[in-house]
């Protein structure tokens, strides 16, 4: 088996941006989420009785007159990618200064139901590629099950890299990818930190969706977890997929199960404080191996979101991250990169 050498990692440290902003912004900006030049929104779902809002902003406000347009134009492509497939459908909106798009993803993309879509800013005329243009926000909001309840997140967000010019050219290698390296695109987190999940039972129910940038459709990729009881006990597991995985907690792993922490670990008994009665802990999750039938990646790129439950309510969030790596891109359909 061929081995990939692309793992890469970069000598800045620890990241501690709890939205991922992941290159260091500027101090007024602080632990905030600054915007971008590509969001990547980590599901979308329209499966009958599910759809999903996805909204992106220009927040440039330049109305100074460029060219044919204004200098504060940009074009934004949204790519979706299929849950199964990892391949692309894409959709093109004009932006203009101040300007804001909100799409409903079953009428956007009819022909996919479920996966993660990725926004990504490009010149605002002709058949230029991505642009480096750090002016983009945007949120999403995920119906489940004919309104039966819904939750909001906002998107992962990369700036183009530190040494682009605004509207430069970010394809720096032509490889007609989005390369997540610190040059083109800030790199990825290499672990992802969740600081809480509840003991999993009937009523309290979470959902760990998954992405693999690293070698995307013909990967299976191998994640390591782990688990954290509320006592710093620590269990480990490690669990497959391939492109994208929306999973319940449970199934990932049942040492997350409210009778497992209870029963067969040393849980601190009087905790969560006030509410003591039902367990909670955090986990960690890294990228461990990525294959498929023609080579083997070490390290992928993960990025992931928990959706938790109660009942009717449904509450999502982007994780904390820590260190950062610089093999990810949107969207490798090779078998071995």
């Amino acid at each position: 088996m061929k081995i990939s050498q692309r793992r890469m990692r970069s000598a800045a440290g620890l990241l501690l941006l709890a939205a991922l902003t992941l290159a260091a912004p500027a101090p007024a900006q602080g632990v905030l989420q600054a915007p971008g030049s590509l969001l990547l929104f980590s599901e979308f779902d329209s499966r009958p009785g599910h759809d999903t809002l996805l909204t992106v902003t220009n927040t440039n406000r330049d109305f100074t007159a460029s060219g044919a347009g204004l200098a504060g134009s940009v074009r934004v492509m949204f790519l979706y990618i299929d849950a199964s497939t990892c391949l692309e459908f894409n959709r093109t909106h004009v932006l203009t200064p101040g300007d804001t798009v909100t799409v409903l993803a079953s009428v956007h993309n009819p022909s996919m139901q479920r996966g993660y879509v990725y926004a990504m800013a490009l010149a605002p005329s002709g058949f230029q590629p991505a642009i480096a243009w750090n002016w983009l926000v945007g949120t999403s909001i995920v119906t489940d099950g004919l309104g039966a309840f819904s939750y909001s997140v906002d998107p992962f967000t990369f700036r183009a890299g530190a040494a682009l010019p605004e509207g430069a050219l970010t394809d720096l290698d032509s490889d007609g990818l989005q390369d997540l390296d610190g040059l083109e695109y800030q790199q990825t987190p290499d672990r992802l930190l969740f600081p809480r999940f509840t003991g999993q039972d009937a009523t309290h129910t979470s959902e760990l969706v998954l992405l693999n940038l690293s070698g995307a459709r013909e990967f299976d990729a191998v994640v390591n977890l782990l688990i954290y009881n509320d006592n710093s006990e620590a269990f480990s597991q490690q669990f497959l997929f391939r492109c994208w995985s929306k999973t319940p907690l449970s199934t990932v792993a049942l040492t997350t199960t409210n009778a497992f922490l209870q029963q067969s670990t040393q849980h601190a008994p009087l905790e969560p404080v006030g509410a003591a009665g039902h367990e909670t802990g955090w986990f960690s999750v890294d990228g461990s191996t990525a294959f498929s039938d023609a080579c083997q990646l070490n390290d992928p790129a993960i990025l992931g979101i928990l959706i938790e439950s109660l009942g009717a309510d449904a509450h999502a969030s982007l994780p904390f991250a820590s260190g950062s790596q610089a093999n990810g891109n949107l969207v490798d359909l090779s078998d071995c990169p």
